[in-house]
């Protein structure tokens, strides 16, 4: 349990269709821009639609490259999210001790985690994690929350190592590399 002190983890969200969808969007009308350009040279006219073209890219883009950032002091977990590369955002502080119930995010648990909860909270890799995890916990409002992160052996011994009654590990979870 060396191990058990301040640790990051970092976790890419797997490709959406969003990030498909902006890539074909981008594709398709830089294209336009660029033949009306050379064909037409109505250079005068279609600088400035570039010009928007590009702007548009510029703060769409960071929206299809999310990272999820795990940060453990110890006794409490914070979750972050990484937009672009750069653009972090702290979302939830939560002590480990405040968690109700951590457990695998499996069929075996659906019912648990499929209930209604007052705010859910999702920093996994994808929805079908094999290694997916869940916590639920009160907030500072009262309100009954969930959160979903991938679930490495290091996050759940630490949390088992503080929150034994709550916690339910699994054998075969991965170690952070």
């Amino acid at each position: 349990m060396a191990d058990i002190g301040y640790k990051e983890y970092v976790v890419r969200r797997e490709p959406t269709s969003l990030g498909a969808v902006l890539v074909a969007l981008y594709t398709f009308v830089g294209a336009v821009l660029a033949l009306a350009i050379v064909w037409y040279m109505m250079l005068p006219l279609l600088l400035p639609a570039a010009a928007l073209v590009a702007l548009l890219v510029y703060f769409t883009w960071p929206l299809t490259k999310v990272e999820y950032e795990y940060v453990t002091d110890g006794t409490s977990v914070t979750f972050a999210v990484i937009r672009g590369r750069g653009r972090r955002r702290e979302v939830l502080t939560v002590p480990v001790k405040s968690f109700s119930a951590i457990a695998p995010a499996d069929e075996a648990h659906a019912e648990k985690w499929g209930a209604e909860y007052g705010r859910r909270y999702e920093f996994r890799s994808s929805k079908t994690a094999a290694h997916g995890y869940y916590g639920v916990f009160t907030d500072e409002n009262g309100l009954r929350s969930i959160v979903f992160f991938d679930g490495y052996r290091q996050l759940v011994d630490l949390c088992f190592f503080r929150n034994a009654p709550a916690t339910e590990r699994r054998d075969g979870l991965p170690l952070y590399e």
